[in-house]
């Protein structure tokens, strides 16, 4: 039965299950593993406490996410496409479509604010401009 409502279970559900999606998976598998391996056990809780900071605003998560990510080995951008639509395939299977569309909403700014963090040079974009004119 799907969560009709954001709870720390149902957070706890889609962590878990997003994250098995993820380890699995031929693109995001290999990375995550890579960076994650022997603290999994780990990294787990942090990220349901990320995600109840997040979506029910309980200041469980101290931690840096962006620091994090930039500390990791370099990895495609093009990855944050196929993050994103494995865990739209999690919400779908832990939430009714209202939560879903919440949490799916924060995830995309989530996705778009490490997008820019970690790819943005705004060097290139001033290159690329000057050899359009």
């Amino acid at each position: 039965m799907r969560a009709s409502q954001i709870t720390e279970t149902s957070i706890e559900a889609m962590v878990y299950g997003f994250y098995d999606k993820v380890r699995a998976d031929a693109a995001l598998g290999p990375v995550f593993n890579r960076a994650l391996d022997g603290k999994w056990e780990q990294h787990l809780p942090k990220m349901v406490a990320f995600w109840s900071g997040v979506l029910l605003g309980t200041g469980a998560y101290l931690g840096n996410p962006m620091g994090a990510h930039r500390a990791l080995p370099p990895f495609p951008e093009a990855l944050f496409d196929r993050w994103l639509s494995l865990f739209a395939d999690q919400l779908a299977e832990t939430f009714e479509l209202a939560p879903s569309a919440v949490i799916m909403e924060k995830a995309q700014r989530m996705a778009r604010a490490f997008r820019l963090g970690l790819y943005y040079d705004p060097a290139k974009v001033i290159a690329a401009r000057s050899t359009v004119s």
